[in-house]
């Protein structure tokens, strides 16, 4: 069964902000629910294939969180530095485990 699993849902700068003292960055700060990384989604797809959907800052976490050290497919929505600010370490994570890994951008025209 074909499953999306939302590793991010925070806006263009996460929570918890580094200058906000609010209550609820205050909380994420001491490891709270309240903490959200910035937009990601790992669909999870039969017979153990898997691929994401954005690749942005917080994606080592995400992938730490998960206990994975690898996802070979890769689709971006658009290029914006929240979505795609964590391809450097994906493009390193293939290298250093000398595999390939595959990159779409969805673009709309």
């Amino acid at each position: 069964m074909d499953q999306l699993v939302f590793l991010g849902t925070g806006d263009a700068m996460g929570v918890p902000r580094l200058y906000c003292d609010c209550e609820v960055c205050t909380e994420a700060r001491s490891g709270g629910k309240n903490r959200r990384y910035r937009s990601a989604v790992a669909v999870e797809c039969g017979a153990g294939e898997q691929f994401m959907i954005d690749c942005g800052p917080d994606f080592r976490a995400s992938m730490e969180q998960r206990d994975q050290r690898f996802i070979e497919h890769m689709l971006i929505t658009h290029a914006h530095f929240d979505h795609i600010g964590g391809l450097p370490e994906w493009a390193d994570a293939c290298r250093w485990l000398g595999r390939k890994g595959q990159c779409t951008l969805r673009v709309k025209l």
